[in-house]
């Protein structure tokens, strides 16, 4: 009879939250301190241990390989470094389980060195930072042989990047589709003393705050309804709607340009009258 091992994680309650409640595709934003690599790190080992495949092969990728390495191979080697017979081999940053599962570090950076593999598991930290077309065109394919499971997590980063585009899908296709999504702001987790929020807050500007603390996409330096799209967001009222052909559709477009100095305009109608 097995001796059982136990991995010396306990995880808090919004962790355990997104264990349980996570689908093959899930988006988790969370913000600084929150404990998201730890919490990426042990769903990987679980679902490692409870593998019936021999070969079965999961990445950690965040933007940078020495990114990956620093965030998250500690935490590899203390929560795996407990179970029997596991290996490590650290000029790869590959961690060998007993069972046969492998798990190992990526940097997207090299991207096209990720070609070719098979996942059965897959987290992408700081997905803002990530190509999209890394995504789509090398590691969504990995994924489809083997049916694997994607993790996106991280702190907004704006709007035009993939953590945004796939936060927006998991909204719109929910669990049906196999995308879940969830969102843990500081005012609502509790795991950082307020005294630290305040302090943080008054060393930062509010849109810097908002994003980093508050998992805001919204909170761009100067943006007028930061606040009010947060709000829309949060209650779900940022979707997609059905349209009436016939009904009329009115479309409002803010652009976030700055308007030509009246030089500027001055010097192009000279030009254009020069021509």
């Amino acid at each position: 009879m097995e001796t059982p091992c136990i991995i010396p994680y306990a995880p808090r309650p919004l962790q355990w939250r997104f264990h349980q409640q996570r689908t093959r595709f899930c988006v988790l934003l969370c913000h600084r301190r929150f404990g998201k690599t730890v919490a990426a790190v042990n769903d990987l080992l679980r679902a490692a241990l409870r593998t019936s495949r021999t070969d079965w092969r999961a990445a950690y990728a965040a933007p940078y390989l020495g990114q990956a390495k620093a965030v998250a191979w500690d935490y590899l080697r203390h929560f795996a470094g407990v179970i029997p017979g596991t290996r490590f081999h650290e000029g790869e940053l590959r961690c060998d389980l007993p069972n046969g599962a492998r798990i190992r570090l990526y940097g997207t950076d090299n991207a096209q060195a990720l070609r070719g593999l098979y996942l059965d598991d897959l987290v992408l930290d700081e997905p803002a930072d990530i190509p999209r077309e890394v995504w789509s065109q090398i590691l969504r394919p990995a994924l489809a042989d083997r049916q694997g499971r994607a993790l996106f997590c991280g702190t907004p980063k704006g709007c035009d990047n993939l953590l945004h585009d796939v936060w927006q899908l998991a909204g719109s296709l929910g669990a049906a589709e196999g995308w879940s999504r969830f969102r843990f702001p500081a005012s609502q987790t509790g795991y950082l003393p307020q005294a630290e929020l305040d302090a943080a807050r008054r060393g930062m500007s509010e849109a810097e705050y908002q994003q980093e603390f508050e998992c805001s996409f919204a909170a761009v330096r100067g943006a007028y309804y930061a606040a009010q799209l947060d709000a829309a967001d949060l209650a779900g009222r940022i979707c997609p709607l059905p349209v009436s052909s016939d009904l009329p559709v009115h479309t409002a477009w803010d652009l976030g340009k700055e308007r030509p100095r009246p030089t500027a305009l001055r010097d192009a109608a000279f030009a254009t009258a020069a021509t």
